[in-house]
């Protein structure tokens, strides 16, 4: 546990602000002024604000609020919800919320929901929360300090600090499922951190991660979440449990592959990416095609491993030709005007 509140307080303490930022009461004015802006031009970031303002004080006026966009919207299920959390804070009010409440579970049977986007991220409005969360964390204020970073959540679910601060308040709180959960979904957004080696450490063994090996046919760096990793293949990188995109990238031979790779915890996942290379010695030289794709002008490029029809066409148009090529994955064929059956 000392070596849990050690590496706590180092995330704690990487989060210090360089200048001053005074801590925010517990309330929500600043977003609700931000709704009422919102609401005019976009319900959908209406709806995003009003949801984190929430996280922050459940304000009984809010919940009506919110629970009356998700209503005009036809999104009923969740309208009532909130209607009832409103009960339990005004039982006073049940009797006539009640009657609304019936009336929308007989409209949920026939409606059908709009559809509503999520909405762009309020990053500013995410890194304010962030920012008042920050404070009390360092006052150690971790209640009010969680009710803040849930909101930046909220507010901006791709902004990895709240994440990490999140995870380090609850261990300090004693919640360690809670903190491991929030460390898992830091890793998730920034693999390659400036904390992801630190937060790796304190999630091993706990349950939440599993491996991913890496090879290629020829070296390739690697990207996870569309983040570089700063790795070339052969490569291992320990991730949270669930989906991951994977992205080989070969500079050298102009090639990309992605690949969606389901991570289960405690266990390795193998990843290989098959390809082979061509190098281009075509004279005089030719744009190529593989199965009507464009390859561009390279004097070596790669494709993956498989057949193709290949076409090329001289730049003077007085050579054209195709031909079967099939490439074999860890070889390297040069392709010639001779290897092409049909040529003028």
């Amino acid at each position: 546990m000392a070596r849990l509140d050690k590496i706590a307080g180092f995330l704690c303490a990487a989060l210090a602000l360089c200048g001053s930022l005074s801590l925010a009461r517990a309330d929500t004015k600043w977003l609700l002024d931000a709704a009422d802006a919102a609401e005019k031009t976009d319900q959908a970031q209406a709806i995003r604000i009003l949801r984190a303002a929430l996280e922050i004080v459940e304000d009984p006026k809010v919940l009506i609020r919110l629970g009356t966009l998700l209503e005009r919207g036809k999104r009923l299920t969740e309208a009532i919800a909130l209607y009832e959390r409103y009960i339990t804070r005004r039982p006073e009010a049940s009797s006539q919320l009640n009657q609304r409440i019936e009336s929308l579970r007989l409209r949920e049977t026939f409606a059908a929901a709009d559809e509503v986007k999520a909405g762009k991220p309020e990053t500013a409005l995410a890194k304010q929360a962030f920012g008042f969360g920050r404070q009390a964390a360092l006052k150690k204020d971790f209640e009010q300090g969680t009710r803040f970073l849930k909101a930046a959540v909220v507010l901006d679910p791709a902004l990895p600090g709240p994440y990490r601060l999140l995870g380090a308040a609850y261990l300090k709180m004693g919640r360690k499922r809670s903190g491991w959960a929030h460390l898992a979904d830091y890793l998730r957004i920034r693999p390659d951190g400036a904390l992801a080696s630190k937060v790796r450490k304190m999630l091993l063994g706990k349950g939440f991660l599993g491996t991913v090996r890496m090879t290629a046919s020829f070296p390739a760096d690697i990207w996870i979440n569309g983040r570089y990793m700063g790795q070339q293949t052969p490569a291992r990188v320990t991730l949270p449990e669930g989906l991951h995109i994977v992205t080989f990238v070969s500079s050298k031979y102009h090639l990309i592959k992605r690949f969606r790779v389901r991570v289960k915890r405690e266990a390795t996942r193998a990843v290989e990416f098959r390809f082979g290379i061509i190098e281009v010695a075509l004279q005089p030289w030719a744009r190529l095609r593989a199965d009507d794709r464009d390859l561009g002008l390279w004097d070596a490029l790669g494709l993956p491993e498989g057949n193709y029809q290949l076409e090329a066409t001289s730049h003077d148009g007085k050579r054209k030709g195709k031909i079967q090529l099939t490439v074999e994955s860890g070889r390297s064929q040069k392709l010639t005007w001779a290897a092409f059956a049909n040529k003028r």
